[in-house]
């Protein structure tokens, strides 16, 4: 299994490294500020990667779903037709 922690450092590390390539002026620089919290955060999730990858066993055990999926997803599906209901009808389409 991937670890959580792993991928978003890699994916903010990606995005960080495309950002600063400045292909687009749309966007402006990145502040230092920003540019720091975000670097705090990687560090941290890379920190956290490797706690848990240590405290994990390696062992391998097969996962049973806690709810049956299908329930679940009618269940979802009865949540988004009362929204659509609510809301006089699909809220993205209404924009």
């Amino acid at each position: 299994m991937v670890n959580p922690y792993t991928s978003y450092s890699i994916a903010f590390t990606i995005s960080l490294l495309t950002y600063s390539l400045g292909w687009s002026k749309l966007y402006p620089p990145l502040r230092i500020a920003l540019f720091g919290f975000i670097g705090s955060t990687i560090f941290i999730h890379l920190l956290l990667s490797y706690y848990w990858k240590n405290k994990i066993n390696p062992a391998y055990t097969v996962p049973t779903p806690f709810f049956n999926p299908i329930t679940v997803t009618v269940f979802l599906y009865i949540l988004w037709c009362a929204d659509f209901i609510y809301e006089g009808g699909i809220p993205l389409v209404k924009i």
